[in-house]
Parts: structure tokens; sequence; C-alpha cells
């Protein structure tokens, strides 16, 4: 019985251990070749390197590009090109062969990695944060290596992943996504919903809500967030930082203890203080941001 592994760019990981390519063989390809098969036969414990036939990449779906409006079937990039100058990624949840790739994209972490495949180019992007709006995904990402190029005409993008480090896994939860209300009281009733307490002048709850500066000194939140993780298993003693991200945002603010926070049903009130990042910006009402542990 052999257990296969993917090996991406110089590293495979299996459990907590990490593999250089130079353990295995000095001739393997070069770090230019999309990715290779290492093969572990447990029989007598020694690695198998194999190539893929081109073609048969891993994928999770594919695209065609747009210049436009990024409707079903398409994507497109912040600048039109794909490289170290692209920092966004717009995608629709569905694919180009009509299938719903919505529950993939948002379990999508920072720190995953994704390749793009174009033709018979190959470039690799580590994810910072992930957003929705309605079907359309926005990938805010840092390029990492491989093919750098312009995109001309409609060509078809398709999407591979090299490490998926998932948000929300089991009871261990990492990040919350939920959509932004008009106001508070609508979080009541609203599964998934939240808004800002935006302290100006000493008064509390001020307009815009969306808001995100220094004058967010509270999250009012739905108990559920819209994949219907729990807010209370987050927040609860975490006094820690959090970030959060809205399309090409980031924002860091600190939990204040003494906490715990009001888990008063059906809304949670979690107190914070701003530290750094992004600020002056507004989340639009219905619009999706992520609530993060920073690990940064």
């Amino acid at each position: 019985m052999a257990n296969e592994f993917r090996i991406k760019h110089g590293l495979i990981i299996t459990g907590s251990s990490y593999f250089s390519e130079s353990m295995f063989a000095p001739n393997l390809p070069e770090e230019t070749s999309p990715q290779y098969y290492i093969t572990w036969r447990q029989s007598d414990g020694r690695f198998e390197v194999s190539l893929p036939t081109a073609g048969t990449q891993d994928t999770l779906g594919c695209w065609d590009y747009t210049t436009g409006d990024v409707t079903t079937g398409k994507w497109k990039t912040n600048n039109g090109s794909v490289g170290s100058s692209t920092t966004e990624i717009y995608i629709h949840e569905t694919d180009n062969n009509s299938v719903n790739q919505s529950a993939f994209l948002k379990s999508l972490g920072p720190g995953s990695v994704i390749i793009l495949y174009s033709g018979g180019l190959s470039t690799i992007f580590t994810i910072n944060g992930v957003s929705s709006n309605n079907s359309v995904f926005t990938l805010s990402v840092t390029y990492t290596s491989g093919n750098e190029y312009s995109i001309t005409g409609t060509p078809e993008m398709c999407l591979g992943v090299g490490a998926s480090i998932t948000r929300n896994t089991g009871t261990s939860i990492n990040c919350l996504e939920y959509g932004m209300e008009l106001n508070p009281d609508n979080v009541f009733i609203s599964s998934g919903y939240g808004v800002f307490d935006r302290v100006v002048g000493g008064v509390h709850w001020q307009s815009p809500q969306g808001t995100v500066d220094s004058n967010v000194e509270g999250l009012f939140l739905n108990p559920q967030d819209l994949n219907g993780a729990q807010a209370a298993a987050f927040f609860n003693n975490f006094y820690g930082e959090i970030e959060i991200g809205y399309q090409q945002y980031a924002t860091k603010f600190k939990c204040n203890p003494p906490g715990p926070y009001n888990f008063q049903n059906p809304v949670i009130f979690v107190p914070v203080t701003f530290i750094s990042g992004d600020s002056n910006y507004t989340i639009a009402t219905g619009d999706s941001f992520t609530i993060c542990k920073s690990s940064r």
C-alpha cells in the first residue's frame, strides 16, 4: 500500500513533518514545474517521484476571464494581469461548468495557497482573506511564485489548491463571516448579521455603523455567523487580537478584558479597541466581512 503526497515548489507537508525535495533525488524537476508526485511505499519506506501527465493538474473548477462584471462562470483580477501586482482576484461562485463552488471558496482561510492555471502558465498566490458580495467572491492575495503575465482576451483559468487552511473546522473556529446589517435592532432577528458600535463624542451607535475606524468600540453580532458557526465559542475567554477583513482591507482590534462578553440572548456584544490597519472605509449593508483571530 502506498500513500501519495503532492509536492509544490519544494515542500510537501504530511502531519507535522516537512520534507525538502533535495531529500528524495537530486534530479527532480525545476521549481517552475507546476507539480509532481511523491509516493511513499510503506513496505520499504522508500519515496518515488513521478510527473503528472500534461493537463491533469487537480483543479477545483474553471472560469473565463472578463473585463466587465463578474457573472456566472467569470473571473478577473484587480489590474488585468496575473503576478506580483495582483492583490485581488474576483471570482463568481459558479464556475463555467455550472458547478457552485461557494462552499469551498468560503472555507479558504488566511494562509491557504491557490494556483491559477491558464493555458500552459501557472501562478501561485497566498490567501490573505476572502469576502463575498452576493455571488461574487473577492480573494485578497499575495503573489508567491510562478508565471507573471498580462491578460489578453478571455482566457480560461482553472483554480488549483496547494494548501487549504479551513477557517472553521470542528469546534476550533478561526474565523467568522458576517453580513453587515443596517442597524442594531435588525441584528436580533437576522441570523448571520451584525453591526459595529461606533462611539463619537461619547455617543454610541453612530452612523454609518458599517464604517471601520478608531471609533469602533464594540461588535454587535447575531449568535450565528453566515455559515452557522457559533460566535460564543469563538469569543468566549478570548482576549487577543482579531482582524476585520473586507475586500482589500484588513483592520486589527484588541478584544477587551475582563470579559467574558455579553452573551445576552439573542445577540452578542464584544467590546474592542482599535489597534492598527486600514481605517475609514465602510462595509456596505448586505456585504459580508470576516472576523479572524489574528496570526500576524
